[in-house]
């Protein structure tokens, strides 16, 4: 390495005369080994062949000597070899090996005699069978073994033993010869290589310490000297080209230099220009914020009205009204409806052009979440007079991960397009899956009607803003032309895209796609599995619609049960019929409440008159609420009623219900209504309102949904009568003077957080946000307050009863009057058992008819309940007396019918606890009870309504 480095660092002049003096001498001492080597080789050659020609003589004339023994001939013969000064010694040996004479010349012999060489023993009987000549050439001499021959017989052999000691003199003195004309080469060639020194670097180092002052002065000026014609061509042209890039250099350090000045200029300028850009930013984002500001004005100043009007409609249309008055209200109902919806769009529209809608991802469960989208539509479709069916795929995974909000929302803007431009037929929703990979799926959701349909060339910009499919679709649908937009707009957000097919007078079929992440680890509903009990069971479908008659031959068939399809009522009478007669009668019929030929109950009634079809099963499925139905499907003694459009899972529980695997009241079947109030019966509901219009709109729902609530003005009267009371739940305005909602919620959960460090049982109670602002952040800015959910005005009554069952459902099950706590376990006090307050909530709730017909519906039931009872009873069947037992539990106490509901109470545990000894004294009290509590009731509702719930 210390080398490397030496001669990466040492002179041109060093490297030049090591070079010269490397080639020189190199050349030299290959031309002086080739010399040494070839003279060596000549020599040995030529001293070979004379000693094979001396030793083929001396052995031809030794052939007597050895045949006859004669030594001192044979002595005489070895001593004519001193004749050739290269011979040192010689022997003669007999065939056997034997030494016969030897010979050595003066200068041998005065140095010591030599003895017979080994390779002699060792070459000597080869020799001696073969007959040739061999030698050995060695350092210092040659060893020549011959043969002597006789009558072609090998008798004995010469040995000559020859000197190397001329040849080594004579390589000497060439080798000295050659150092000397080396060093004379040598010493020429540092003649030349001065010489050429001085022609050649002398230049190149002018050049190099021009480079140095360059390098240290920073002088691009300066030049190189070419040394007046002396360089040498190349060195010539390094000199030029140096001056030449030296020129260049300073021409672009004087560009450099004017650049300079004007990118100064230009700084200058853009400094102005940043000054003005910032002046602009500040300006639009102040009018963004301005925007944003009135749009949240706008939201609220707009909704505060329309929650009066929407809401005060809603429950016009809950009191008695003549045709005329009532057509004048639905028409109040679906204007401000539709304006409340342009509004959304609008508000939608502006977060997503500014980037600000930002996604929720949640775990939901797919199925369900379609299904209630479609649902709200029923009865639009209804009212239209459209089929309404969705179905979705099994191959569909049961739970994802996405924005469930944003995925409704899509599904409805396009229901409520396709309801909206479709004047006859039907509207379905169909759901599959396009593709699934581990993690992921795409979905595809395609939403087609029977409607008017879309010219071809309106198809490419039909999801484009204010884009409608002629100019006469705004005067006569109305809307904003922004749904579609939007749609478009959230699909890209959610993954996926939108498209149409459509065709004029033969409706239209919108599709879109979103990809959703997969969700394990969600148990999947019995509605999901085999048929738990359904299976083998035969079922008649009767309904008009061949998609709503496959969407249920799809559940039906997946739960194993065997399924006939009828398209009108006569032809479902004759299947029936058929069926009966065969012996192979039907479990169950599902009846569409309005098939062709005769609508559903009417068919219920035809059914329920043939003895043949006495153990029929009859489900009815209509659009229309429980309401409009309740009278005619007790007349027709219905087993249970389903709200169209069909939900798979309260089918399943409906089916396992009417078969009797499943107590009426159990979750997902008929006794989840929600066309009446009775499970939010007694719900204490704080109403924090400054608005009297929205307080009144606010109280009238509440108490049609049978909640007792308290209104409180202000924020401060609030936090006063949550000290003083228990409530269940606080409905709490946002925008108040004085303290507004979101400090009246900081000061309660403090109020909370100090009572638990005291020590006192003070539980968290649910504050829902009440606001008119609907903008990007007002839901987050609620939760950051403390409030645990936010429903946005005007709002729906399906909307509040969802929130709050979501929140108090599971305490306001319990018996009203109690405060949430459970049922008292003393009994109540009165012959009849019936709890008065309870029954004066009832009257309160402001439907004309709803105190009779809740009353008539629990009369009517409850005897066939405790038939059933007793039958589970004898049975000593456990798991069948505990869902009666619950069911009658639950319906008699929100009814107040106390001392019924404590004995199903206490008949229940025992039959969770396998206790069975007690059931039939339970039963006994339970039928005493019920026959006290009967005729009171039955007062309580008049005689025309007594005579219509009477038994059967």
């Amino acid at each position: 390495m210390r080398h490397s480095s030496r001669g990466r660092n040492s002179s041109i002049r060093s490297r030049l005369r090591y070079s010269i003096w490397a080639t020189v001498g190199g050349t030299l001492a290959f031309v002086a080994l080739l010399v040494l080597g070839f003279q060596a080789f000549s020599y040995s050659r030529s001293l070979l062949e004379r000693l094979d020609v001396v030793a083929g003589i001396v052995a031809r004339n030794a052939t007597a000597a050895i045949e006859f023994a004669d030594a001192r001939q044979a002595a005489k013969l070895l001593s004519s070899l001193q004749a050739d000064p290269d011979i040192e010694s010689g022997a003669l040996f007999t065939s056997d090996g034997e030494l016969f004479v030897s010979h050595q010349s003066e200068g041998a012999r005065r140095a010591s005699p030599a003895p017979t060489p080994p390779w002699v023993s060792e070459k000597l009987p080869l020799l001696v069978s073969v007959g040739q000549a061999v030698h050995r050439l060695q350092i210092d001499g040659v060893d020549y073994l011959s043969p002597v021959v006789l009558h072609n017989e090998t008798i004995g052999c010469l040995y000559i033993r020859a000197s190397l000691t001329r040849l080594h003199q004579q390589l000497l003195l060439n080798t000295l010869l050659i150092v000397t004309v080396l060093l004379l080469a040598g010493g020429v060639a540092s003649l030349f290589s001065e010489r050429l020194q001085h022609r050649v670097v002398a230049p190149i180092l002018r050049l190099a310490e021009s480079m140095r002052r360059v390098s240290e002065q920073q002088d691009f000026s300066i030049r190189a000297s070419s040394g007046d014609g002396e360089s040498p061509e190349e060195v010539a042209r390094l000199t030029e080209g140096f001056n030449s890039m030296l020129a260049q250099i300073e021409e672009r350090d004087h560009r450099l230099a004017e650049r300079g000045d004007e990118l100064a200029r230009s700084n200058r300028e853009l400094a102005t220009v940043a000054q003005r850009a910032n002046e602009a930013q500040a300006m639009a984002e102040q009018a963004s914020r301005a925007k944003s500001i009135f749009l949240a004005n706008m939201s609220h100043e707009i909704r505060t009205p329309m929650n009066g009007i929407i809401g005060m409609t809603e429950v016009l249309l809950d009191t008695p009204l003549n045709e005329r008055q009532r057509d004048f209200a639905q028409t109040v109902m679906h204007s401000g409806q539709a304006l409340l919806s342009v509004i959304n769009d609008i508000l939608d529209f502006s977060k997503i052009e500014a980037g600000k809608l930002e996604l929720d991802p949640v775990d939901f469960c797919l199925r369900e979440s379609m299904e209630e989208a479609v649902g709200l539509f029923a009865e639009r479709a209804h009212a239209k007079g459209l089929n309404l069916a969705c179905a979705i795929g099994p191959e569909l995974p049961l739970w994802v991960t996405g924005d469930a909000g944003r995925l409704r929302q899509i599904v409805t803007n396009l229901l409520s397009n396709a309801i909206k431009f479709t004047a006859r037929g039907e509207v379905w929703v169909d759901v599959g899956l396009v593709e699934q990979g581990e993690t992921d799926i795409v979905l595809r959701t395609t939403v087609s009607d029977t409607g008017t349909g879309i010219e071809p060339a309106k198809q490419k910009s039909i999801f484009d803003e204010f884009s409608q499919a002629d100019s006469s679709t705004a005067r006569r649908y109305g809307g904003t032309g922004l749904g579609l937009a939007i749609v478009r707009q959230l699909s890209a957000l959610l993954g996926g895209e939108v498209g149409v097919v459509s065709a004029p007078g033969k409706g239209s079929s919108f599709w879109f796609t979103v990809r959703l992440q997969l969700a394990p680890g969600h148990p999947a509903g019995e509605h999901e599995g085999d048929g738990n009990g359904l299976r083998g069971q035969r079922v008649l479908v009767v309904a008009e619609s061949s998609r709503g008659r496959d969407v249920l031959f799809r559940y039906l068939h997946g739960w194993g049960m065997h399924c006939e399809m009828a398209s009108e009522a006569g032809e479902a009478l004759a299947v029936l019929r058929r069926a009966a007669d065969a012996d192979r009668p039907f479990a169950i019929a599902l009846l569409d409440a309005e098939p062709a030929g005769l609508d559903g109950v009417a068919l219920a009634r035809r059914v329920r008159a043939d003895d043949r079809l006495c153990g029929l099963r009859l489900v009815i499925l209509s659009a229309m609420t429980r309401a409009a139905l309740a009278g005619a499907t007790t007349a027709a003694v219905a087993d249970d009623y389903l709200h169209k459009p069909i939900r798979k899972a309260q089918l399943f529980a409906s089916l396992r219900r009417v078969v009797g695997l499943l107590a009426a009241d159990q979750p997902g079947g008929a006794g989840e209504n929600d066309d009446e109030p009775g499970p939010l019966l007694g719900v204490k509901v704080l109403l924090v309102e400054d608005n009297a219009v929205n307080q009144a709109v606010a109280c009238a729902t509440l108490d049609w949904l049978g909640c007792r609530t308290r209104v409180a003005d202000g924020g401060l009267e609030a936090i006063a009568a949550l000290c003083a009371e228990t409530f269940d739940i606080v409905l709490m305005d946002c925008q108040m003077p004085g303290i507004d909602g979101y400090e009246a919620t900081r000061r309660i959960r403090r109020l909370e957080s100090e009572a638990q460090r005291d020590g006192q049982a003070r539980q968290r109670i649910p504050i829902i946000a009440l606001t008119a602002n609907a903008m990007q952040g007002d839901r987050d800015e609620c939760l950051a307050a403390g409030m645990d959910d936010y429903m946005s005005k005007p709002f729906r009554r399906d909307v509040l009863r969802a929130m709050l069952e979501r929140w108090v459902r599971p305490a306001a099950a319990k018996p009203p009057g109690q405060g949430g706590a459970p049922a008292a376990a003393n009994e109540p006090v009165g012959a009849h058992g019936v709890d008065e307050e309870i029954l004066q909530t009832l009257r309160s709730i402001g439907k004309a008819d709803f105190f009779a017909r809740v009353i008539g519906i629990f009369l009517d039931s409850t005897p066939r309940k405790l038939a059933e009872l007793e039958a589970a009873v004898q049975a000593k069947d456990a798991g069948q007396v505990a869902a009666l037992a619950h069911q009658l539990k639950s319906s008699s106490a929100t009814l107040g019918v106390m001392r019924l509901s404590h004995a199903a109470k206490v008949l229940e545990a025992d039959a969770r606890n396998g206790r069975s000894d007690d059931f039939a004294r339970h039963a006994t009290t339970m039928l005493t009870a019920f026959a006290a509590a009967q005729p009171y009731l039955r007062q309580l509702t008049g005689p025309a309504a007594a005579e219509s719930n009477s038994p059967a």
